[in-house]
């Protein structure tokens, strides 16, 4: 196995994980109880459906950026980014990496946008990052 197959197999990788656990993602859990009164009606329970999120897809952002320049400096990302969210590439997007491309997009600051404290506790950037670790073969 060389180089590139790693690196198709960990982007790979990380698109099925994440789709796997999108399907599971807020979904109402089924209440075996017999007890629960529900005045609407019971609550359906959908099957769940994989889909690949904004993790993924700025992932591929990431992927382009590192391809596409010789330096790497993270207003290249943050301008990528920005780029998939304009074309509309991206779906899913969570809070905070929403905020962030708002305030990029109207001229914030790569390195001041998006929220701040206990609700930036995201995994965004975790689920983003493996591609870096290949920076050689893609650039």
């Amino acid at each position: 196995m060389n180089i590139s197959d790693r690196f198709i197999g960990c982007i790979l990788g990380g698109a099925i994980g994440d789709a796997y656990g999108s399907a599971y993602e807020n979904i109402a859990q089924e209440n075996n109880s017999d007890t629960t009164y529900y005045p609407f009606g019971k609550p359906e329970i959908k099957t769940p459906e994989w889909r690949i999120t904004d993790d993924t897809q700025l992932t591929i952002a990431t992927c382009k950026t590192i391809y596409e320049n010789e330096i790497l400096d993270a207003k290249f990302f943050a301008q990528k980014y920005l780029d998939f969210y304009k074309a509309r590439k991206i779906t899913g997007i969570g809070a905070s990496t929403l905020k962030a491309l708002q305030e990029l997009e109207v001229g914030g600051h790569w390195n001041l946008v998006g929220r701040k404290g206990e609700y930036a506790a995201g995994n965004g950037a975790a689920m983003r990052i493996a591609p870096l670790g290949f920076e050689p073969i893609l650039s």
